[in-house]
């Protein structure tokens, strides 16, 4: 049978051996003297230094338990109390911790050592999963003339909590703290998160109170973040009403050319009252500098409203007019234009004709307006109403409401059965010369007239087109699996047009790629040939083939990936998947991936997630020989964005073809940057000091870099478990090296705390270091800076084992308990 490892732990550490005839004997001569008395205290006294010194975590937890019950005015009662905190944080028994150290606070509110105390019980609380109430601990710390760590962990935890009271918290704090603490890095990291917390409290005016601090103490900031600061501070004064003032901040921060700050400014301005030829001019800004964006036309729609609140009608309907030649999907500003026209029913009409004759893609939704808002409901005029209406569903019809609006009209307006029977005639036209419009197929049958015959003559005619063979072709290939698939094959016998053709086509392979099962997928490219075949310059259908081609049979498939990449590449480099540059090269073809690059890059301009596959695309080159070329790739993009990991992965290749001595130089420019990623570069640094053997050169650099980035506690700095590692395995598995060595090298891993890394680098020092229980509480402190994964339970794990291998009890089952207390995310086949 199974042994539980907490009950094994708890037998190691009974039968741990220790100084027992020494104990024996205070034990003895305590149950002879009274606990309360002086000489009980300090027999007691004497007992847990002894057994604090050979690590009789039970033995110190049952004697400060006494000397804390009887020994009530004993002046080190305090410290007792303490160490009974500290026997139970050793034990990991949490909720002990957070009695005994709520008594601790109850009793000394004002003594020496709760400072010492609350952090032992935010600790408990934070391996309990309260961290509200460990951020509270960790505040009150920091308020008590604690350090700017104990603060910093508060504000951390506040923001993690994720609710509107602890955002109120964080707030306040961080308010406090940004007047008191030094005008380093910190103070603006703090400055940062407490703005966040105050945005997501609502606490307008102490955001723009710690904004303002940061901007009157002159906090340390590179450019980016100066204009980040801007920004919040724009945000804060809207919030507040102080739109001049956030205009004023806005355009400080608009020198990074983020959308969101200009669309602030914008909102902004029109708050302000700011004359509508300003608004307009921005918002024609915001469409130069953002073309490519959804919402590159919402600030023009903003600047038309606001004009026309300002009575300025003539500027406004120009505006929506140059809004509606490209985009008709606002129905708010197709209505307001209509509306701006005030009367003038005639010239609304007049515009819309002018803007149908010039708005191919948004025709249908343009008639649907002149039909019903301008000529049904303006003009009154119904037979030109029902014309327009005639001309929506027999050139435009929409997949949208605007559709059914357009039948329930023409029902409604219907003068006779003569009339009916027309307006039935052209829906039903409609819908077969439509086929291929699921939505609207959707919508056109949905309204039923309510008069009896109408109604009666209504089933008829659909029932007829439901029963179309054809109709329920189209309708077929909505569905999953082989229906859709035999619905797509027979309606490419019938006589499509182009866009018919390309729509079936596109289902066909989509189909054979997703819904069909078996052997299915294998066929998929060869669908998404013939599409290409028919429609050579379709992108995003050339994509599709060349993902499809992974998938062919195995024998097809190099000549699959082949045809489809050149066939890619025959198209001009236009907005592409990020995954489509990699599958180009990964076909591992020279030739090919030298005509393959150029189109890359140029494609990369035009899309988003340009960074993606950046250094892979490099690797692929280089493993193929082509070290020049993957070279020239990574160049060209390591110094486009410091703050994006795949441009420093692109510099960090670029690193390692130069030689030792020019790849120091080149690393350390780029270590000195204040960006997320320095540790990054100091890692690759450190890691060739530690091949050239100089731990002196590579212990300050990391000390350095380290320091460094716990100046900018909330962000990242980039230094992962590799190349460090790599230390630990080379020093533990050296059979030349010297202890000492061995020892300092783990270290100096420690001290970067860089997670499990460092933990067990911690750990392979305390197995040698002095006995006592400050040991074991540093092993416990090790086990919670590793990362709560499953990877820090197998890597910890066999270290427990060898300390129980080699009968260290007491190291062995703390850390046993640590994991089990603190690494949660295993199994059963992992604790027992």
């Amino acid at each position: 049978m199974k042994t539980l490892i907490p009950q094994l732990a708890l037998l190691l550490f009974l039968s741990m051996p220790a100084h027992a005839d020494q104990a024996i004997d205070l034990e003895a001569k305590l149950k002879e003297t009274t606990e309360s008395s002086s000489s009980g205290g300090k027999l007691m006294e004497e007992l847990v230094d002894l057994y604090w010194k050979d690590e009789k975590v039970f033995g110190i937890i049952r004697t400060t338990s006494k000397f804390s019950r009887a020994q009530t005015e004993n002046p080190k009662r305090a410290a007792m109390t303490l160490k009974l905190v500290e026997g139970y944080t050793v034990t990991a028994r949490h909720d002990d911790v957070i009695m005994t150290g709520r008594q601790f606070l109850e009793i000394f509110p004002g003594h020496t050592l709760t400072n010492k105390v609350r952090e032992y019980l935010a600790t408990a609380y934070e391996n309990t999963s309260r961290s509200n109430l460990a951020a509270i601990e960790y505040q009150t710390i920091w308020e008590n003339n604690g350090s700017t760590s104990q603060g910093i962990k508060a504000l951390a935890l506040f923001n993690q909590v994720n609710n509107g009271a602890s955002f109120n918290r964080a707030s306040s704090l961080a308010a406090a703290m940004v007047v008191k603490i030094p005008a380093t890095s910190l103070l603006t990291g703090v400055g940062f998160q407490g703005m966040h917390a105050a945005e997501r409290a609502e606490q307008w005016a102490e955001g723009l109170q710690i904004a303002k601090t940061l901007i009157r103490r002159n906090a340390p900031i590179n450019e980016l973040k100066k204009q980040d600061l801007w920004f919040r501070t724009g945000r804060f004064e809207s919030k507040l009403g102080q739109f001049e003032n956030a205009i004023q901040s806005y355009r400080q921060a608009l020198k990074s050319k983020r959308a969101d700050v200009h669309s602030n400014l914008i909102d902004a301005m029109i708050s302000a009252k700011t004359p509508p030829s300003a608004i307009e001019s921005e918002a024609k800004k915001y469409l130069a500098t953002f073309p490519k964006r959804d919402d590159r036309f919402t600030p023009l729609i903003k600047a038309a409203n606001a004009a026309a609140e300002a009575k300025d009608l003539t500027r406004a309907l120009t505006i929506a007019e140059s809004v509606m030649l490209h985009d008709v999907t606002n129905q708010n500003l197709l209505q307001s234009y209509v509306k701006w026209h005030g009367d003038n029913h005639s010239l609304a009409a007049r515009g819309l004709l002018k803007l149908i004759a010039k708005n191919p893609n948004g025709v249908g939704t343009l008639r649907a307006v002149l039909a019903l808002s301008v000529y049904r409901d303006g003009l009154k005029d119904i037979a030109k109403a029902r014309s327009v209406a005639y001309d929506f569903l027999a050139k435009s019809p929409t997949e949208d409401k605007w559709t059914e609006e357009i039948i329930a009209f023409l029902y409604s307006s219907a003068t006779g059965p003569e009339t009916f029977r027309k307006d039935l005639s052209a829906i039903s036209s409609s819908a077969k010369s439509f086929p291929h419009l699921a939505g609207f197929q959707d919508r056109i049958w949905k309204n039923a007239p309510k008069d009896k015959e109408q109604n009666r003559s209504w089933q008829i005619a659909k029932k007829s087109h439901q029963n179309d063979p054809v109709a329920n072709l189209w309708k077929g290939i909505q569905e999953k699996g082989g229906k859709s698939g035999k619905s797509c094959q027979k309606l490419l016998e019938q006589k499509l047009t182009k866009t018919q053709r390309r729509l079936v086509l596109s289902r066909l392979a989509y189909v054979y790629r997703h819904h069909l099962g078996g052997k299915s997928k294998e066929s998929a490219a060869k669908y998404y040939q013939k599409l290409c075949q028919e429609f050579p310059k379709d992108l995003a259908a050339s994509e599709q083939w060349l993902e499809a081609a992974a998938y062919a049979p195995e024998k097809d498939r190099v000549a699959m990936k082949l045809a489809a990449a050149n066939h890619l590449l025959s198209i001009p480099p236009g907005p592409a998947y990020y995954d489509t540059w990699y599958r180009l090269v990964e076909v591992k073809n020279e030739p090919l991936i030298r005509k393959a690059i150029p189109w890359i890059k140029k494609s990369k301009e035009q899309s988003d997630n340009r960074s993606a596959h950046s250094t892979r695309i490099g690797d692929i080159m280089n493993e193929l020989g082509m070290e020049t070329e993957a070279i020239q790739w990574w160049k060209s993009f390591m110094d486009l964005d410091p703050s994006n990991r795949e441009y420093v992965d692109c510099t960090l290749r670029v690193a390692s073809t130069m030689k030792p001595g020019l790849a120091q130089g080149f690393l350390k420019n780029r270590a000195e940057a204040d960006t997320a990623y320095h540790g990054a570069f100091v890692a690759e640094l450190a890691n060739l000091l530690f091949q050239a053997d100089d731990l002196d050169g590579m212990q300050s650099l990391l000390k350095k870099a380290r320091d460094r980035a716990d100046q900018t506690p909330f962000r990242s700095w980039g230094m992962g478990e590799w190349p460090a590692r790599s230390w630990l395995e080379t020093a533990k598995s050296s059979k030349d090296w010297p202890e000492d060595k061995k020892k300092r090298v783990y270290k100096i891993i420690r001290d970067l705390r860089i997670g499990r890394v460092s933990s067990e680098a911690g750990l392979d020092l305390l197995s040698t270091s002095t006995r006592s229980v400050d040991r074991l509480l540093s092993a416990q402190a090790l086990i919670k800076t590793a990362d709560q994964h499953y990877e820090s339970w197998r890597r910890i794990y066999p270290y427990a084992q060898a300390d129980l291998a080699r009968k260290d009890f007491s190291l062995g089952t703390t850390i046993l308990i640590g994991l089990l207390n603190t690494i949660r995310s295993v199994g059963d086949s992992e604790i027992t």
